[in-house]
This record gives structure tokens, sequence and C-alpha cells, in this order.
């Protein structure tokens, strides 16, 4: 029922399935991802979507993978824009839920 599920995401999220296992498939790295497989499936995905470039590429992984050091501006980026975002109080949470929900903001 699990494996069902999983496939159904999948089906939902993407327009095609890998034709081959995208991970190691040795025990403890069937957590790692193999470049090149992954590149062959992203083509896939591209072309599926009516992407003329997919087949021109040189890299696929190059061009849709942020580097380490674009991750990491990123992610600093990220860092300093939720600094500047004040949280709410309680009483301000309750109030937007409510207010989303169209309930008394009273309920609990």
């Amino acid at each position: 029922m699990v494996a069902s599920r999983c496939e159904d995401l999948w089906d939902d999220l993407f327009p095609c399935r890998p034709t081959r296992r995208l991970s190691s498939p040795e025990p403890g790295k069937n957590h790692a991802i193999v470049p090149a497989e992954f590149e062959a499936w992203w083509r896939l995905v591209l072309k599926a979507q009516g992407d003329d470039a997919a087949s021109a590429a040189p890299s696929v992984l190059a061009t849709t993978i942020p580097s380490s050091d674009r991750m990491s501006d990123a992610y600093e980026e990220s860092t300093s824009e939720r600094q500047s975002v004040q949280p709410l109080t309680i009483a301000e949470a309750k109030a937007a839920l409510a207010q989303t929900f169209g309930v008394d903001a009273g309920q609990n």
C-alpha cells in the first residue's frame, strides 16, 4: 500500500519516471544520488515538459542545481530575511488563523 501511494505521489509530482534507479544500490549508500542517472532522468523530465534545451544543454546538473557557493548565498539571504520578520504573538496567530478559517478567535 505504501509503495503504491509513493508511486502515485511520484506521478503527481513529475511528468515521467526514471528508467533506472537514481540512487546507489549499495547498502548504506542508497541515499546517494548517482549524478549520471539523475541527469539522464532530468533530461527526460525537461523533454516531457517540452523544453527544447533539454537535448542541447551541456550538463543539466550544472545548469539546474546550485553550486555549494550559490546555496550558501541563498541560505544567508533567507536567514537575513527571516531575521527581519517579527514573530507573531499567540493572540496575533490565533486571530490570523480565525480569520483564515472563518471562525471566532475565542474558540480553542
